[in-house]
């Protein structure tokens, strides 16, 4: 490799033969080079002029390489300027002093020169590279600095070893009160427990986890924020890198907006169960017979009334599920029994859509389960009230009950068109529908789905899906099962 067109030796050697040697030999090399013949000189020529790399000799007058070597390290680092010593091959003691002082490397007289130029180009380019490494870490810090999310690392033990300055003026801190302290003094008391337990996943599997949590600023005040916490190898130790944003005031705006959506569903919920009553018995013929036009009108005013009380009965639920207020009332429950009584409840309206509900269950197969029955129930029937409208007229909707392990696993199977599938992403989504007109037109909240998912998380299970155009829909959920004897072999239907 060439050497690059700003690379400048600095040859200090008493003997001017040598010196003048070396000179012509670097300088054919492509090194522009300087002589400096003691260290008088030398320390003038570097008063003057900045040097990539020194070649000492040992063996001087006035001052000896090696005192000027110690001399040199108390200014540079052996990355800041490489030093290579140049000795006779008798001097083993001087060459062993200067490598215990700080010298790069050796060459010794008489100079082997293609020995000598390698190890020099060796030494330059370690100081290129560590010089590109100290710059692309500078580029870094200066990214860090100026970013406008906390960022701070922090080791194994949870000792802060860097904080940017974002982190500590949000906190309401000076960078020396943040670095060397521990990350849980910042942390508010009830989120200790959860950070040790990331910290911990993450240690032992060194990868990413994205999660929230809170800091406590010096006023005392709550920080809510989240953010992505990783696991990096530094100098071969583990570190752990938090990059956070600050959603105090987003997470303020939305509980604003829960408490205005809760108040006025509640305030619409009375008045819209009244009304949707008062036509309930209008429809029926309570009031007597009406025209026929009023009864076209009135019958579409109350399915549109009860559609609406159906969306606000959900924004409750979904109020409730985000805020934790939901209650559950967990019993054991035999999940046949619960499965037959969702099937039963929903038999009307599935016969409404000329569709066939049918239970199935593996053969000698029984599941207990700790629910809240009402909500299972609740769960049960967003996914069929779906399976009912999705299907064609004739159409038949299985509910199937079979062993999954130590679970039981139950799936709602359709016989619709599929779920398209640029929308599957989505399907669990708040208020998501799928923007064909034919599934517009089928109603709903587009929160059933969203409700049902977060029930089942809070039951300690999962829920998910199969679906492909043509073929259908499978919904799917898996809960714990406590029945005695649970492991049976799934049976062919």
């Amino acid at each position: 490799m060439a050497a690059t067109q700003s690379e400048r030796l600095l040859v200090v050697d008493d003997n001017e033969v040598n010196r003048d040697l070396l000179r012509r030999r670097l300088g054919k090399a492509g090194y522009v080079v300087d002589e400096a013949e003691g260290y008088s000189s030398a320390v003038r020529k570097m008063d003057q002029q900045c040097y990539d790399l020194i070649l000492l000799d040992i063996m001087m007058p006035e001052v000896n390489g090696v005192e000027m070597l110690r001399r040199l390290r108390k200014l540079y680092s052996q990355s800041e300027l490489p030093i290579i010593m140049v000795t006779a091959k008798d001097e083993s003691e001087g060459l062993g002093e200067s490598l215990q002082e700080g010298a790069n490397d050796y060459i010794t007289k008489p100079v082997d020169f293609p020995i000598a130029l390698a190890r020099i180009k060796a030494q330059l380019m370690r100081k290129r590279a560590e010089s590109a490494l100290k710059e692309s870490e500078s580029r870094l810090r200066d990214l860090f600095e100026h970013a406008s999310d906390m960022i701070h690392v922090s080791d194994e033990d949870g000792r802060i070893l860097y904080a940017n300055k974002v982190c500590c003026s949000i906190l309401g801190l000076v960078r020396e009160e943040v670095e060397g302290g521990q990350i849980e003094a910042l942390l508010h008391p009830d989120e200790i427990g959860n950070y040790r337990a990331v910290m911990a996943r993450l240690l032992e599997h060194e990868q990413n986890e994205r999660f929230e949590t809170r800091f406590v600023r010096r006023d005392g005040g709550i920080l809510e924020v989240e953010g992505n916490v990783s696991c990096r190898l530094y100098d071969g130790n583990k570190t752990l890198r938090g990059i956070f944003r600050d959603i105090t005031e987003r997470k303020r705006v939305e509980m604003l907006k829960n408490e205005f959506v809760s108040i006025v569903s509640h305030e619409l919920r009375t008045p819209l169960t009244s009304i949707m009553g008062s036509l309930g018995l209008m429809v029926g013929g309570v009031v007597g017979e009406l025209p026929s036009a009023a009864v076209g009108m009135l019958d579409i005013a109350y399915k549109n009334s009860q559609r609406l009380l159906r969306l606000i009965n959900d924004i409750l639920d979904i109020e409730k599920i985000e805020s934790g207020k939901m209650d559950f009332s967990l019993k054991r429950h035999a999940l046949r029994d619960l499965l037959e009584q969702a099937i039963e409840s929903n038999r009307a309206y599935a016969q409404s859509f000329g569709v066939t509900l049918q239970l199935d269950v593996a053969a000698g197969f029984c599941a207990e389960v700790l629910v809240d029955g009402d909500r299972l129930i609740q769960v049960l029937t967003n996914l069929l009230s779906n399976a009912i409208k999705f299907s064609p007229k004739g159409g038949v909707v299985r509910v199937r009950l079979l062993p999954d392990q130590d679970r039981a696993l139950v799936e709602v199977i359709d016989q619709g068109s599929g779920i398209p599938l640029s929308f599957q992403p989505r399907v669990f989504e708040k208020f998501a529908q799928a923007e064909a007109s034919s599934t517009r037109l089928k109603g709903g909240t587009g929160l059933g789905l969203s409700i049902a998912r977060a029930i089942i998380e809070r039951l300690h299970g999962d829920i998910g899906f199969r679906s492909g155009a043509g073929m259908g829909t499978v919904f799917f959920f898996r809960l714990s099962n406590h029945a005695a004897g649970r492991n049976v072999s799934p049976s062919a239907f």
